[in-house]
């Protein structure tokens, strides 16, 4: 079996994105800047299927961005291959849900809008968590 060899540090410092092949089969070959589709995304912790949901008790966030008010897209899906249903703005309240990769290996949360009750993926760069913690803990 190949050992993998950190590339580069997702945002939050969670995911580590390595190159190799898994003891699966699974060719994992993914670098800086450049997007292209895997099929796992690996962590600190082991290989994470691309788009397996993660549900986790409901925890408070905020909308995170550079100006109160501007909008940020919320998709039907974790990865920008997925349809926008709705937008949200800077500072908006919203209960994370979930979480998952994408294709490209970014980590996208899955929110709940209080009032609506409507859900959504937004990525984990425009979320603020009340209480701080890495994602994939």
């Amino acid at each position: 079996m190949r050992e993998f060899n950190p590339i580069a540090v997702k945002h939050f410092a969670t995911a580590l994105i390595l190159a190799g092949t898994t003891s699966l089969g699974m060719t994992i070959d993914q670098k800086p800047g450049l997007t292209q589709p895997v099929e796992a995304c690996a962590t600190a912790g082991g290989l994470i299927p691309v788009e397996a949901e993660y549900v986790s008790e409901a925890e408070p966030a905020y909308v995170h961005g550079n100006e109160l008010g501007s909008p940020v897209n919320v998709r039907s899906g974790p990865g920008l291959a997925f349809d926008v249903i709705d937008t949200s703005s800077v500072g908006y309240y919203v209960e994370v849900v979930g979480q998952a990769f994408s294709r490209d290996c970014e980590t996208w949360v899955q929110v709940r809008f209080p009032l609506s009750r409507m859900e959504g993926w937004i990525h984990s760069h425009h979320i603020m968590l009340s209480q701080s913690r890495d994602w994939w803990d």
